[in-house]
């Protein structure tokens, strides 16, 4: 609920019972993994959002092992032309049901294996967009789609082929405040970076209590407008980059 309330830390929330309740009294994970973890990592919870700072989580060198490949030589070790990315798959009440290599799951709009390809090339701009009935996601006639509700955390696979945590930035999250600190390009240490997030939401917009079990159409469907996979070059490391981040706007 969490996720689908889009991080709302207003009282009475999911995100509040689940800080207040549940994430106070949980050990932390970062005493096992030091070098790999966040205190918002906790013993027996999902991972759902990061504590430290967006500097110290977006510019840790320590454990990220990556060279990238700038010219079409990439035969020398440790040194990748094309990025690998991982999805670990959750459903809509929390069950992992497993992890699969990126392909085109975070896209509403229809891609082939050149585009999946490219879209993991490092040094390439790719941009995929379409325009479609939103009806069409929740009629009778068509099935929805394979992703829809259903929740993601994204990871890369580095030089030693570990998985590293992806961080997400959803561009529209609203604070306890009210205001709209992801909003702008620029690294920042008010953003609040998170780990889970979805592409499409056809449950939460059904008014009607347990009107999902029963078939109910929802008023209200959310998706993903914009999803951006942002790659930075690390000038102080030959051919290194930064952790990646993952833009999100509902």
């Amino acid at each position: 609920m969490c996720v689908l309330q889009l991080y709302d830390w207003s009282r009475q929330s999911a995100c509040t019972y689940f800080r207040s309740e549940l994430m106070e009294d949980a050990e932390s994970e970062v005493e096992h993994f030091e070098d790999n973890s966040d205190p918002g990592w906790k013993a027996n919870l999902p991972w759902l959002y990061y504590e430290n700072t967006p500097r110290q989580t977006l510019r840790r060198r320590r454990r990220f092992n990556m060279r990238q490949a700038l010219d079409r030589d990439h035969s020398r070790f440790n040194r990748f032309k094309f990025l690998r990315f991982y999805l670990a798959r959750y459903s809509i009440d929390g069950h992992y049901q497993g992890i699969q290599e990126l392909k085109n799951q975070l896209s509403v709009c229809p891609m082939d294996h050149a585009d999946q390809k490219t879209l993991k090339k490092f040094g390439t701009v790719y941009n995929n967009h379409c325009t479609f009935f939103l009806s069409e996601l929740i009629s009778d006639e068509l099935s929805p789609p394979e992703e829809a509700n259903v929740f993601y955390e994204l990871f890369l696979q580095d030089g030693n082929n570990e998985l590293v945590d992806v961080p997400v930035l959803i561009t529209n999250y609203k604070n306890e405040e009210g205001r709209f600190p992801n909003k702008g390009r620029k690294l920042k240490n008010s953003w609040q970076l998170v780990r889970r997030f979805f592409v499409l939401d056809t449950l939460s917009g059904i008014e009607r209590t347990g009107g999902y079990k029963q078939g109910f159409k929802p008023s209200i469907v959310r998706f993903a407008t914009k999803i951006e996979l942002q790659i930075t070059l690390d000038s102080k490391r030959e051919e290194a980059i930064y952790l990646p981040l993952l833009r999100i706007t509902y």
